[in-house]
């Protein structure tokens, strides 16, 4: 579990948006989770009575939302940046540069045929945006390894982080226990709670809290791996067991909304304001303090009503406001403030306006979005790599066991592997680091050429002689060019 420190840390990222109190960490995580999907969904403040201790902690304008959240494009950009590539058909695939998970050229054939069956079963080409955008969203993300005895597959099954009641991570960031807990409705139409404790000694599963087993299957049973089959990623780790997610520092969009939500309300009661006539009677609102937002009929009265003092027919009328453009100034500098914190919203708009750019000269000019881009890809790789392992070693397990009867041509692909895999090594696997931008064909194809003639010019000056051309008989240019001749068309170009 999280600690109370961790969370009091975060406590301005993530504020309890209902009572702003703390109680059990698990209690702050869900609070948490639920309002950075609410920024991710663009529904943040939309439940005025929800968000009415959060708008009062930290004195926000009571009809605040969210003219301007880039959390969406945020955490798709990471859904799109860290596996971004083609998708491998054929296992031969997944070593090549251009892949979205390249693993490197020495990884086993046949291991990388059991890892792309596993990937087919799970559905991954789809699933894994899924995990990206749960861990760039919210700072967490779950992926279990499911063991489908009926239907004879292993897949990894990416679960919703707020369903894990409790964890326990080592320190080497590998799952020790976990405990799923989430509402069911059952065939009695009823909801129940549903749990699962998983330990490396035994599976237990609840309804209600008391011991239930499900489908047929007893309520406990030992666990047969040896091990927890699950990862547990951190989008941004924080030493602590949860991570941060991709939207950082959003009490300055909050600050944004702020005053952009107040100005728009101002310029539509300006647009709409009445005449008014001098006189000793005049009738209008209260320039009193309201009550609650959400108390009020209908609650948004104050956007559009205008406060009106009264006064004597010779006293004159006032009102104090900001000069033209101020205000959008102000809001501008927000937004340039935010997207400094967030350097990966503008990196495209910017190779947008640039006319022509390759692959190597953007990872230097957007260095600190591939900075950011590299250290996320560290954590869903280092999971990657888990899953892969032990899904293969729980198929390869099912298969040597007989327990898959008649086996399919599929479930052929984990012959050779069982649960000791692992120890013994056969498991062993890397995938590639990657620039932010995948090079082209062309350029791979000019790397290749230079390359080439590099070593021509090793090999050229490493000859007795070498540094008498006539004597030599050849020259690094010379050299080149016989090689370059032998590339493919396309390098030549």
């Amino acid at each position: 579990m999280a600690t109370s420190a961790a969370i009091t840390t975060f406590r301005r990222v993530y504020a309890d948006p209902a009572a702003l109190t703390l109680s059990d960490p698990d209690t702050d995580r869900q609070i948490d989770y639920r309002l950075m999907w609410a920024y991710y969904q663009n529904s943040i403040f939309d439940n005025l009575s929800t968000y009415a201790g959060y708008r009062a902690q930290y004195r926000l304008y009571r009809h605040i939302r969210p003219i301007y959240n880039p959390a969406r494009r945020l955490v798709n950009f990471y859904a799109g940046a860290v596996y971004r590539g083609s998708w491998p058909n054929r296992p031969e695939q997944m070593i090549e540069p251009g892949a979205a998970i390249p693993f490197e050229p020495d990884t086993d054939p046949r291991l990388l045929a059991a890892i792309a069956q596993i990937w087919q079963w799970s559905n991954w080409q789809a699933k894994k945006n899924t995990m990206i955008t749960h861990g760039a969203a919210l700072g967490d993300a779950f992926i279990v390894v499911t063991d489908d005895t009926e239907r004879g597959k292993v897949y990894f099954d990416v679960q919703w982080p707020g369903h894990v009641a409790e964890i326990e991570i080592d320190s080497a960031g590998n799952v020790k226990a976990y405990t799923l807990e989430y509402p069911i409705l059952e065939d009695d139409k009823r909801a129940h709670v549903y749990r699962r404790e998983v330990d490396r000694e035994a599976i237990r599963t609840y309804r209600d809290g008391k011991p239930h087993g499900y489908e047929g299957a007893p309520a406990e049973i030992a666990n047969p791996y040896g091990f927890v089959p699950a990862v547990w990623i951190q989008h941004t780790p924080t030493g602590a067991d949860h991570g941060q997610p991709a939207l950082r520092n959003p009490s300055k969009m909050d600050e944004l909304n702020n005053l952009a939500s107040a100005a728009l309300d101002q310029a539509q009661r300006i647009l709409n304001a009445p005449i008014l006539i001098a006189g000793e009677n005049i009738s209008g609102m209260s320039a009193d303090k309201a009550g609650a937002t959400q108390d009020r009929t209908p609650p948004t009265v104050d956007r559009e009503a205008i406060k009106i003092v009264t006064a004597s027919p010779n006293s004159s009328i006032e009102a104090i406001r900001l000069e033209a453009g101020e205000t959008l100034q102000h809001i501008d500098r927000l937004i340039a403030e935010i997207e400094a914190d967030h350097p990966e919203l503008t990196m495209y708009q910017q190779m947008r306006e640039m006319s022509q750019i390759t692959g190597p000269a953007a990872d230097r000019i957007f260095g600190d979005v591939d900075a950011l881009v590299d250290a996320a890809r560290a954590q869903y790789d280092s999971a990657t790599i888990k899953l892969c392992q032990m899904a293969v070693a729980i198929a390869g397990w099912r298969l040597s066991s007989g327990a898959w009867s008649q086996p399919t041509r599929q479930q052929q692909a984990f012959a050779g592997y069982d649960l000791s895999s692992y120890a013994a090594g056969d498991l062993d696997m890397a995938i590639r680091s990657r620039p932010l931008f995948p090079p082209t064909k062309a350029e791979l194809l000019e790397q290749e050429r230079q390359e080439m003639t590099l070593e021509a010019d090793r090999a050229y000056y490493g000859q007795p002689g070498a540094a008498d051309d006539r004597t030599a008989g050849q020259t690094p240019a010379s050299v080149a060019r016989r090689l370059r001749a032998q590339l493919p068309q396309e390098a030549t170009a």
